[in-house]
């Protein structure tokens, strides 16, 4: 079996190391401190938030769903590489919107999104929410009944 990367992946994670660098690493200490502000412990530090949108706006976001549409398109050993970099920060991979992490869950859990992006067929994906976004669903026929 052949466990090369592909160049796409290893591109992904030449970006993926330099957003880290530049964004994640610097802030870990006060979204560290923020969070454990008592009354704090659960809401998402505004820093973290401005990470997130840039995250977003770089391409870095949903890396875990494997629907080329709402994701980047990997399969599991695509994405792991990518997984050990953004491991190295507790806050990488909220980051990157790959896992509900320490940041209230307001959506689906990680899970259940990847389940909807693979598992809906393509009649059924205009009348549900994308996963990871706020767009709502589409309005649906009145039925006979």
């Amino acid at each position: 079996m052949d466990f090369a990367l592909s160049p796409k992946v290893k591109e992904l994670q030449q970006r993926v190391a330099a957003f880290m660098d530049q964004h994640v690493y610097p802030i870990e200490k006060a979204v560290d401190a923020e969070m454990n502000t008592p009354g704090k412990e659960h809401i998402e530090p505004e820093i973290l938030k401005e990470v997130r949108r840039k995250s977003k706006a770089a391409g870095l976001w949903n890396l875990f769903i494997p629907d080329e549409e709402y994701g980047k398109g990997l399969k599991v050993a695509e994405y792991a590489p990518l997984c050990e970099i953004m491991g190295r920060s507790p806050i990488g991979a909220p980051a990157s919107h790959c896992m509900a992490g320490p940041i209230p869950r307001k959506r689906p859990s990680r899970g259940r999104r990847r389940s909807r992006a693979t598992a809906r067929a393509d009649a059924t994906r205009g009348r549900h929410p994308c996963p990871g976004t706020s767009s709502p669903p589409a309005p649906r026929a009145a039925t006979a009944g």
